[in-house]
């Protein structure tokens, strides 16, 4: 999930209400994270999410819409955002364990939770250690012993032993990627939720194909 500079208004008051992180690189979690409420997917709202941020000391790093488009993803290159689409990166939290985290809302309400485990073709450095080959196996295991074996798939590069690992829970899915692309990350999203996301983002585009726009300064296409 890309975010673009440009923000919403309401955004802007997000980030406003709390003190902005520089640098988070080697950041330990909190010793009372664990004791804080944590948001829930599909149920937490951002204002809700705001109010447990702020009780556990938890400092937003960034915050703005999504970006759509051919070359939303990893260059940067994006100038079009969502603006149903809030993404919330924080600091001093406890998200399976890792303390730096991205919560993504549509419509307010929390649907995706990331994290970037490593830096691949993305600008966006990892606020946190790089997790070592060693870390993310430890990880995946953690995540096994949590939710039960997962589904392990391969891509290209994968060689012997798989690296895309997927539980299913419930009406949601945990992902643990552990390739270059589409990038070393966690993530936790919301099936019908994301649906949501993905129809505002066609609709986005098809609005910019008619005005004879691309969403991007760069010619990829927004499909």
């Amino acid at each position: 999930m890309r975010l673009i500079a440009h923000r919403s208004k309401f955004v802007r008051h997000v980030a406003a209400a709390f003190i902005l992180g520089m640098t988070y690189v080697g950041i330990q979690l909190p010793a009372s994270a664990g004791e804080c409420a944590a948001p829930v997917i599909s149920k937490t709202t951002l204002a809700e999410a705001r109010e447990m941020w702020a009780a556990c000391d938890a400092n937003i790093v960034s915050a703005g819409n999504l970006a759509i488009g051919g070359g939303s993803g990893k260059d940067g290159m994006s100038t079009v955002g969502l603006e149903q689409v809030v993404l919330v990166t924080v600091a001093g939290v406890d998200f399976e364990g890792l303390p730096v985290a991205r919560y993504a809302f549509v419509d307010e309400v929390l649907y995706a939770i990331s994290v970037q485990l490593r830096n691949s073709f993305s600008r966006d450095k990892p606020l946190f250690k790089e997790l070592s080959d060693a870390d993310l196996s430890q990880l995946e295991q953690s995540l096994t012993s949590k939710y039960g074996k997962p589904r392990a798939l391969k891509d290209m590069g994968a060689g012997k032993k798989p690296n895309i690992f997927i539980w299913d829970l419930q009406d949601s899915e945990m992902t643990l990627t552990n390739t270059i692309i589409p990038g070393y990350r966690l993530s936790l999203v919301n099936k019908t939720l994301a649906k949501k996301v993905d129809a505002y983002r066609k609709t986005e585009c098809k609005r910019h194909r008619q005005k004879g726009e691309t969403p991007t300064p760069v010619t990829s296409v927004c499909l």
